[in-house]
């Protein structure tokens, strides 16, 4: 028997055979496996591309967000995705997200505060870049395309 590798990744994936997949490509933590490229996952594992980007989805709140995880859960917050959406006031193609100014997303202004400038630090740094283009319509539309004709929005 091979020996057992630590990982956390069981604590997003109850999947035994999707983590073995992950380990094989050297991804043995949530944190290494939200920071992959997409398509590299998409390549190394058997599941859909649907399932790998909920993993994905749900890894991210995971991950930034695990001190304000059972609250977020507590709201029916289970996604990263989810959470931007609520975040955001508008997305504006070409140029990027109008943030809210306060919100209620836990029922604690300190931690709601924190939530918000976490977030807007994670989507302004594009560490997830590819990612959230992957995961989110209005992320691809607002930060990948340019306001005249649809064109492909230059990188920086």
């Amino acid at each position: 028997m091979p020996e057992e590798i630590p990982t956390d990744l069981d604590r997003l994936i109850r999947n035994s055979e999707a983590i073995a997949s992950l380990n094989e490509a050297s991804i043995l933590s949530v944190g290494e496996f939200i920071k992959a490229e997409p398509v590299r996952l998409y390549l190394n594992m058997s599941q859909p591309i649907g399932v790998i980007n909920g993993w994905l989805d749900e890894g991210l709140l995971l991950y930034y967000f695990a001190p304000q995880l059972d609250m977020l859960n507590g709201r029916n917050v289970r996604r990263f995705t989810q959470l931007m959406e609520s975040l955001v006031v508008d997305y504006i193609v070409g140029e990027g997200m109008k943030w809210e100014q306060h919100v209620d997303v836990t029922g604690n202004p300190g931690i709601d505060d924190t939530i918000l400038r976490t977030m807007k630090v994670i989507v302004k740094s594009r560490a997830h870049h590819s990612v959230l283009g992957f995961l989110s319509e209005n992320y691809r539309r607002a930060l990948f395309r340019t306001p005249e004709a649809g064109a492909p929005f230059r990188a920086s």
